[in-house]
């Protein structure tokens, strides 16, 4: 009986010896083809899926990002005209009118847009426009009429500007609307 059971571990030794150095040998192939297969040309790669393009025209208004220099550097205290802004083109024929109207689609989310300030900018000039008044504002949209200026047909109706009191941790403040229009 001492014969047979050392005859058996010594086979199940060389067994497991045996195992052990097949499976060496994989690692070492698997590695090897790794290693020869990253100095080859560029793998080809399956195409990424692109979903189609979202329009950005909604009722005929045309929403983009837009990219234009700020009024406040990060971090400083005062006003800025905001960063919500829409460009209104109006026709020639009307930049000698007493007023036009306009009806902002804009989609607001903040709690009382009616009383939050709007600033109308000529964008030739850059000077605010002075003679302006909020028809109707509500989240959904808001009309806003105001004088054009002679020869000026692109303005900037900013709808959310603020107050800031600068600093890394800075409390912003929205302006209410003030004035009223001329007559």
């Amino acid at each position: 009986m001492p014969f047979f059971s050392s005859a058996r571990s010594h086979s199940l030794a060389v067994s497991r010896q045996a195992a052990s150095s097949s499976r060496s040998f994989l690692g070492l192939a698997l590695g090897a083809m790794v290693f020869l297969g990253a100095c080859t040309a560029e793998p080809t790669l399956a195409p990424l899926h692109r979903a189609s393009g979202i329009p950005n025209v909604v009722d005929g208004v045309v929403f983009e990002a837009g990219n234009w220099a700020p009024d406040l550097k990060a971090g400083d205290k005062g006003a800025s005209l905001g960063n919500h802004r829409a460009v209104v083109e109006v026709s020639e024929g009307d930049t000698g009118a007493d007023a036009v109207a306009t009806l902002i689609p804009w989609r607001r989310h903040d709690p009382s847009p009616g009383s939050k300030a709007i600033v109308v900018v000529d964008a030739a000039t850059h000077e605010r426009v002075g003679n302006v008044v909020t028809l109707r504002v509500d989240n959904a949209s808001g009309v806003v009429a105001f004088e054009p200026n002679a020869g000026s047909t692109t303005y900037y109706v900013y709808y959310m500007p603020w107050e800031t009191t600068g600093g890394p941790y800075p409390t912003v403040t929205y302006p209410s609307s003030v004035g009223e229009p001329d007559q």
